[in-house]
């Protein structure tokens, strides 16, 4: 708008084109369209605006005429005037069109260009863009990162579990060879040591599980548990396809997390194993990769166990995250289902190892048997320390879990309300002479409304 001709000069264009009209060529019927636009549009303007343009068209004389005293001086310093005359004379007139450039500036309000070479933009009014100051260093524009957005929503979700289950992983990894080296490296042997070890692992793992499930809630959920997104696809909470996605990025994130914490962790393994990578006894190391259930228990115990505490966690996980129960504040969800696993870890660690994840302990055991030089010991097929017990028992409890508390919980909300009861119901429902025929039509409404609610999903 700066460089639009004044009303005048525009005027007199428009007489030429108009005269040119008579020639009969479609170019000046273009130009006096386009021509009449622009004055409709410049006398449309506001009176501040139009009052900007016309300081705009001052500044821009004020330019040209300092332009052309630079041009003046350039040539006479071929003259005989001296040198240094005609420098101070081109100071000045710099310095006049420096101050004209920021009372430009100080006119249109400050502006800041765009490092991303590519920007269509490239200058952005600090108003626009939301900035007081000038930024340090590089800046971009907000298209510049809305650019950086996976288009795929499948490929988001996968990126998201995949990053969110590497770092529960490598954390609860962490957590398990921290008390390992612990142990080793206590002067004490006594059993302060081991439940100072076990309370260390129960609680990092916790933290880690509330940790991952922040990074990824807004963009996957937060399942970081293959178990729990077939809970979800049991009640109809996912697509077929969704949970194939969720599972090959879940078990692909387990198994880096593993490698990574191998890496770091592999010097203080051969500090304890003497590098001969023995998989269990006094100096046995796989622990840290493996979840191991008590000597004494039997498989049957061992399964029973994690089914158990499995359907518990589930339970819980539904049971924070619903809208239509207790409803805690998003920001709390995360650190509950964290604070639930803590809970479980801690009650039932010793008889089974407690798993709940079963990417936890299946894509670290892979590894390990096939990467970190531990073999076949631990792939056992039969015994408590089967390879299968803690991947089938957490898949089945979670489903199992997710099951119990749509049909004893969430369903009775949506179908009896939030505050009321099977029996204060049925009361009600006498009172006003209602009989089973209005339940039955609440219940089909209800039915109707978790379908549409499930396919909005």
């Amino acid at each position: 708008s700066a460089t639009v001709a004044d009303r005048d000069g525009a005027t007199a264009l428009t007489s030429a084109a108009i005269g040119g009209l008579e020639t009969g060529s479609p170019e000046w019927h273009l130009l006096v369209t386009y021509l009449e636009d622009v004055l409709d549009c410049c006398e449309s303007l506001p009176g501040d605006l139009q009052a900007c343009l016309s300081q705009y068209r001052e500044l821009d004389a004020r330019c040209h005429a300092s332009v052309a005293d630079l041009e003046r001086l350039a040539a006479s310093s071929n003259s005989s005037e001296s040198s240094a005359a005609v420098g101070v004379s081109v100071q000045r007139a710099v310095a006049r069109l420096q101050e004209l450039g920021e009372e430009k500036m100080r006119l249109a309000g400050l502006m800041i260009a765009c490092d991303n070479a590519r920007c269509a933009i490239e200058w952005f009014h600090f108003r626009c863009v939301k900035l007081t100051s000038e930024p340090k260093g590089k800046w971009y524009c907000p298209d510049f990162f809305d650019r950086l957005r996976i288009g795929s929503r499948l490929c988001r979700v996968a990126l998201a579990e995949l990053a969110a289950t590497f770092l529960l992983v490598s954390l609860c990894l962490s957590a398990s060879a921290n008390c390992l080296v612990s142990r080793h490296s206590s002067s004490s042997s006594g059993g302060g040591a081991e439940d100072a070890s076990v309370l260390m692992a129960t609680i990092g793992s916790g933290l880690a599980l509330a940790l991952a499930v922040y990074a990824s809630f807004g963009v996957s959920g937060g399942h970081v548990n293959p178990a729990v997104s077939l809970a979800l696809l049991a009640v109809g909470r996912m697509t077929l396809l969704d949970f194939l996605v969720y599972q090959a990025a879940q078990y692909l994130g387990a198994f880096a997390g593993a490698g990574a914490v191998y890496t770091f962790y592999a010097p203080m393994l051969d500090a304890i194993d003497g590098g001969r990578r023995v998989a269990f006894g006094a100096n046995g190391t796989a622990g840290v990769f493996v979840t191991l259930p008590h000597p004494s228990a039997s498989l049957s115990i061992v399964l029973a166990n994690q089914l158990f505490t499995s359907a518990a966690f589930m339970l819980a996980v539904r049971a924070v995250t619903d809208g239509a129960n207790a409803n805690p504040a998003t920001g709390l969800q995360p650190l509950l289902v964290g604070l639930s696993a803590t809970c479980l870890l801690q009650c039932t660690l010793p008889v089974s190892g407690c798993t709940l994840n079963p990417a936890r302990d299946f894509a670290p055991r892979l590894f390990a048997s096939l990467a970190a030089g531990y073999g076949l010991p631990l792939l056992p097929a039969v015994g408590p320390r089967a390879f299968w017990a803690p991947l089938v028992g957490p898949y089945l409890g979670c489903a199992l879990g997710s099951l119990v508390y749509e049909l004893c919980f969430h369903r009775q909300l949506k179908v009896f309300g939030k505050s009321a009861g099977v029996n204060e119901v049925a009361d009600d429902e006498a009172a006003d002479g209602r009989g089973d025929g209005e339940l039955k039509k609440l219940m089909m409404v209800d039915r109707a409304t978790s379908k549409m609610q499930i396919s909005d999903e």
